[in-house]
């Protein structure tokens, strides 16, 4: 659903999904059709895009591959993509998904505990909050997982104070490892830049 990792329903590896992730290149810039000299590993972003105009549906479905994103491994889904699609998943009970469809338990009860499939998130009803929630989600543009966009927008957590944060305070506020805190104080940094948004200075210290 309009996530990098679809690509891989057409041949993309997800190591390649992580550099383009890595890298700032998000679905939007895919899309564009234009090349992009800021970022490395252009010849990936020309592959994506080979794909983007081959299948022009690519964005607008929910893959399999999105599991990764939740932290299930590259094995777990090859071993299963063959089998079921993500609506087999999320539709099927876990004693058909074993019986019908010959997946272990132990890949089921993974995928069931990885956040994938249980976040439900009310939509704001203020015109204010609906920016803000719009533009939490939006931050997937710029190599935020789903994942901790759930977490952002479940603890109410407002984009100014979430932008004001270093890695310390998301650790903390957000209960996620470091370098996962890395990767979103990465991806914060390009939303900034991109907006021309500074971040607050810390306060001195009186001596």
């Amino acid at each position: 659903m309009n996530s990098l990792y679809d690509l891989c329903d057409y041949g993309y590896k997800i190591k390649d999904v992580l550099k383009l992730k890595e890298y700032g290149i998000t679905v939007r810039d895919i899309c564009s059709g234009k090349k992009n000299n800021k970022y490395k590993f252009n010849k990936l972003c020309y592959n994506a895009q080979k794909i983007f105009r081959k299948h022009s549906n690519v964005f607008n479905r929910d893959s399999i591959y999105e599991l990764h994103e939740y932290g299930i491994s590259t094995a777990i889904i090859d071993s299963i993509r063959l089998k079921v699609t993500i609506q087999d998943l999320r539709n099927y009970s876990d004693k058909d998904l074993k019986e019908k469809y010959n997946i272990k338990y132990s890949t089921i009860l993974k995928i069931r505990k990885c956040g994938y499939f249980n976040e439900t998130l009310q939509y704001p009803e203020n015109d204010n909050e609906k920016d803000d929630y719009n533009e939490i989600v939006k931050l997937k543009d710029y190599g935020v997982t789903k994942s901790s966009i759930n977490k952002i927008l479940y603890n109410d957590i407002q984009l100014d104070e979430l932008l004001s944060w270093d890695i310390d305070v998301i650790i903390k506020n957000l209960n996620i490892s470091k370098p996962t805190a890395c990767k979103l104080e990465n991806a914060l940094e390009r939303y900034r830049i991109k907006n021309g948004i500074r971040k607050p200075l810390k306060k001195a210290l009186p001596e």
